[in-house]
């Protein structure tokens, strides 16, 4: 019987596709701005509202991953005899 538990390894914040993509469009969006590159304000708030999208879904399924690994992981402890 394999006792080793399997929990979905989590980056940090920083090194994640969400804060890359997030980041990027933010500068963008103080570039246009600052700079006065004049991008229509529905096309920022259009990704804006993908990008949003997009983390909130990346977070729902991070979430769900790390709770099925945990279920399991509680699963294999309680079936576990006490003494042996």
């Amino acid at each position: 019987m394999n006792n080793t538990s399997v929990v979905p390894a989590v980056k940090p914040g920083w090194q994640t596709s969400e804060f890359w993509v997030t980041a990027i469009a933010s500068i963008i969006a103080i570039l246009n701005t600052a700079l006065g590159w004049q991008i229509e304000p529905t096309a920022l708030a259009t990704v804006g509202g993908m990008i949003a999208a997009y983390a909130l879904s990346r977070m729902g399924t991070k979430r769900s991953a790390i709770a099925a690994a945990n279920d399991a992981n509680t699963a294999a402890i309680r079936s576990k005899p006490l003494y042996q």
